[in-house]
């Protein structure tokens, strides 16, 4: 009977034992129920049985008549009335309770599992699911029912093999990107292992990062992008095509593209002149001659960001957009694209697209390209605002200098040479010359140069009589009389043999402007440059002013030398008015015959020898050939009297330059000639006459005609004396030094006569 029962007995304790798992946490609860050990229950159905037979065999001794059938039968219910209290209480009833333990438990567990927020998953030794809580169903779009027993890897996040670390004991961590859903996630792995520390399943917790490593990534491209920007600011004495270089390849870098592009936009927003393509663009890039300038209205997805005045983003780049107009033949392939516009007044002023970038364009990319093409055009403009004021004073110093020039250049050619000597050193100019046309020829007469090659210009041949269309800028500005200006030589639609020419020399942007003094154009300033779009409106308004001011001075030089020829007419006329007035009185007195121009010799050497200027020297000429013109009132008789003079006719004499003065008064002269006049008869001492004037009062002309009259009167013949020479004549002068004459005047024609062999030229 024992073995009857207590093999099921065994079986029962065997059957409800938990699993290894259960054992485990029951060792580690120190709490053993009495079903979940087959030793305890083979002791506790021992002791029921052999109760259970000692009482059978007790009462037995009793009824000794009772059969064996009937005493199996009694054997029996009373086996069974004894151990199902024993059994209920001591195995079902705990087992029942321990499974309703065990259910609201794993209820609250669930109930508590669902209730995380983060995506959490468990998958076996194969890697099929076996239990994921609400958040992961909602990360993967998959119910419960739907995902298990498939691979992990296959459900959420899905990857080609599962990861290293979610089969090991040790567990770990990882990143995983998803670009498809724009997210990052974190995966911890906390594997779950037997009592032997064997491997037997694997909790997967998902932690969305995106938000966190997006802020990271925000804050490194913020670092980053203020680091290029504070480059780029030491970057502002580098050429231009240079800093575009930097920006270029500072967007591509920031937003983390392959390809990009910068583009500014003309006033109306109706052109954009692309700057720069990367250099990766350019190399994938098969089209040749590739435009520099595009029409906005003509424009595809990269004219969007300027008429939608926003950034545009699109990381599908193959799907349906009424914005695409299709590739032209060999352009790069575009991926993923996005274009950002920058403002400034209202109006679009420059455009930066990227493309191709690996994972999907975000608004942070958005923002943080922005945010640096904003500091590149601050920086742009205050480097822009720097060349200006820059420029300003170069162009400001040039044309001061040009001025100059104007008032020192003798001639034309003089004026044309130094012009381009001013021109050339100009940044933007490599070369310069000026042309003009030959008076009955069509051919252009290069005048000065400076940049050219030695003989260029004559090779270069501009010619007037060809069809306007195929004219040298030069020679189309002279013949039209207005300025040429062509930006860009190489994508001019015009390829005459000239510009070929030019091309090969290196010129790129070409200006000419023609010359006008007289509002006909003479001739024209061609200027060259190795750039393109050498010549904006500040360098057009410059060259303006320069050729302007060329003009002018051509203007200048041709009427001063109209003046001159006229000046010089008007004193030929003086001079032979003068001689002929002075004629008039020699023609009277025959003895004193060729006496004014003799002293007009003299007097002109003595004020050159004191260091007077030929307008000096030439006011003295004509008041020595003046001197004397008093003498008309003096009768005949007197000036040819042979014997000394009364003192009546003396006095008739002396009244000779009062006369001359009244006479004189009424004419004007460049000098005081009158004045002179009336004076050449002072003496230093107050002893001449008319006025008894002394020293300083008498004017510096005056004495040197006094000292030149007596020199050449003692020297020559006269009605009433033989000639007394040259040697009593200095010995006169030199004893009434300071006294009568003048000591510098006298101690000049001392030297005239003495050092430098001064002679009277002889009467023709």
């Amino acid at each position: 009977m024992l073995c009857v029962f207590f093999v099921p007995m065994l079986r029962i304790g065997t059957q409800f034992n938990i699993s290894e798992e259960e054992k485990d946490m029951a060792r580690n609860d120190k709490k053993i129920y009495v079903y979940q050990s087959p030793v305890c229950l083979f002791i506790i159905l021992s002791v029921a049985i052999i109760l259970t037979e000692g009482l059978l065999m007790f009462g037995f001794r009793f009824f000794q008549t009772i059969s064996d059938t009937t005493r199996i039968i009694l054997d029996t219910f009373l086996l069974f009335g004894i151990l199902f209290p024993v059994i209920y209480f001591f195995v079902f009833r705990p087992l029942k309770t321990h499974i309703a333990e065990k259910e609201r438990i794993k209820k609250e567990l669930e109930v508590m599992f669902d209730a995380i927020r983060q995506p959490i998953f468990v998958h076996d030794k194969e890697f099929k699911l076996v239990r994921a809580n609400k958040a992961y169903e909602k990360a993967s779009g998959m119910s419960f029912l739907e995902m298990i027993g498939k691979p992990c890897y296959e459900v959420f996040p899905k990857m080609e093999i599962p990861p290293e670390k979610c089969s090991n004991v040790v567990g770990g961590e990882d990143e995983v990107h998803l670009p498809s859903i724009g997210k990052i996630y974190k995966i911890n792995y906390y594997p779950i292992l037997d009592s032997k520390d064997k491997f037997l399943y694997s909790i997967h917790v998902l932690e969305d990062i995106t938000e966190r490593k997006l802020s990271e990534v925000a804050l490194r491209l913020s670092n980053m992008r203020l680091e290029k920007v504070l480059n780029m600011y030491q970057m502002k004495d580098a050429p231009f095509q240079e800093l575009i270089n930097y920006v270029v390849d500072a967007i591509v870098e920031l937003t983390k593209s392959k390809l990009g592009f910068l583009g500014f936009i003309n006033k109306d927003e109706t052109i954009m002149d692309v700057s720069l393509w990367t250099e990766k663009a350019m190399q994938e890039c098969n089209i040749e001659n590739k435009p520099l300038q595009f029409f906005i209205r003509e424009g595809g997805m990269w004219a969007e960001p300027v008429r939608q005045r926003k950034p545009v983003m699109i990381n599908d780049y193959s799907a349906t957009n009424r914005y695409k107009r299709g590739y032209p033949e060999g352009h790069v392939k575009l991926k993923r694209f996005l274009g950002v516009p920058i403002m400034d007044n209202g109006r679009v002023v420059m455009v930066a697209a990227v493309a191709n970038k690996e994972m999907e364009y975000h608004q942070m990319d958005v923002r943080q390209a922005s945010l640096f093409l904003e500091g590149v055009w601050g920086f742009l403009k205050q480097r822009e605002s720097e060349e200006k004021i820059k420029t300003l004073n170069l162009y400001l110093t040039s044309i001061r200098n040009i001025n100059e020039v104007l008032l020192k250049s003798k001639d034309e050619d003089e004026l044309f040479e130094e012009m381009c000597r001013i021109l050339i050193k100009m940044e933007f100019i490599r070369a310069v010359w000026i042309g003009v046309r030959e008076e009955g020829s069509s051919e252009v007469r290069p005048i000065a140069q400076r940049g050219f090659e030695k003989g260029f210009l004559s090779s270069h041949k501009v010619r007037l009589d060809v069809p306007q269309s195929s004219l040298d800028p030069v020679g189309w500005s002279i013949k039209t009389g207005e300025p040429k200006n062509i930006w860009d030589l190489e994508g001019d639609s015009q390829k005459e043999s000239w510009s070929k020419e030019l091309l090969g020399k290196g010129f790129f942007s070409i200006m000419a402007v023609p010359l006008k003094p007289d509002g006909e154009a003479i001739g024209a300033l061609g200027i060259y440059s190795d750039r393109k779009h050498a010549f904006r409106d500040e360098e057009i308004g410059y060259l303006l002013e320069a050729a302007s001011d060329i003009a002018v001075g051509v203007k200048s030089l041709r009427m001063e030398k109209e003046l001159k020829r006229s000046v010089e007419n008007l004193q030929r006329t003086l001079n032979t008015t003068i001689e002929a007035i002075s004629l008039m009185g020699e023609m009277r007195d025959p003895y004193t015959a060729g006496h004014e121009r003799r002293v007009a010799q003299l007097a002109r050497a003595i004020a050159r020898e004191i260091g007077m200027t030929d307008d000096q020297m030439e006011g003295v000429r004509v008041c020595a050939f003046l001197h004397d013109i008093g003498k008309i009132v003096v009768p005949a008789e007197i000036l040819s009297k042979p014997s000394e003079l009364n003192e009546y006719e003396y006095g008739i004499v002396k009244s000779h330059p009062k006369v001359g003065y009244d006479i004189l008064k009424r004419l004007e002269f460049p000098w005081p000639v009158a004045q002179i006049v009336l004076q050449h008869h002072e003496m230093l001492d107050g002893s001449g006459y008319p006025a008894g004037l002394k020293g300083e009062e008498i004017v510096l002309e005056a004495r040197i005609l006094a000292v030149a009259d007596v020199v050449e009167a003692m020297s020559g013949h006269r009605p009433y004396r033989a000639a007394l020479g040259i040697d009593k004549a200095l010995e006169e002068i030199s004893r009434n030094k300071d006294v009568l004459y003048d000591a510098k005047t006298v101690d000049a024609c001392m030297r005239l006569f003495m050092e430098k062999g001064f002679r009277f030229e002889a009467l023709g």
